[in-house]
């Protein structure tokens, strides 16, 4: 059991992921080995149909990027430093 699992992430360590390695004779698959099986549960994204869809994803991306609040409040930290300055 424990060498079956160990053969199966071994061949999927590869770079093209055991694409190109044959089976020897006989040879199973481990199960449950999906979890330590390196890009075994990456799912990758289809490329958009068209150049319209793909303007209005990366528009939907860049305004979520530019509609973030800012991590630092001005108004807090000019409050925080009058009130510092108050009590000196």
């Amino acid at each position: 059991m424990f060498l079956q699992a160990a053969v199966t992430v071994a061949k999927a360590s590869t770079a093209s992921l055991g694409k190109f390695q044959n089976k020897l004779p006989k040879e199973k698959e481990a199960r449950g080995v999906t979890a330590i099986t390196p890009g075994a549960t990456r799912k990758r994204k289809l490329p958009p149909v068209s150049a319209t869809i793909e303007k209005s994803e990366n528009l939907a991306i860049v305004d979520t990027i530019l509609n973030k609040k800012p991590k630092l409040d001005i108004e807090k930290a000019v409050a925080r430093h009058i009130n510092n300055e108050q009590l000196e």
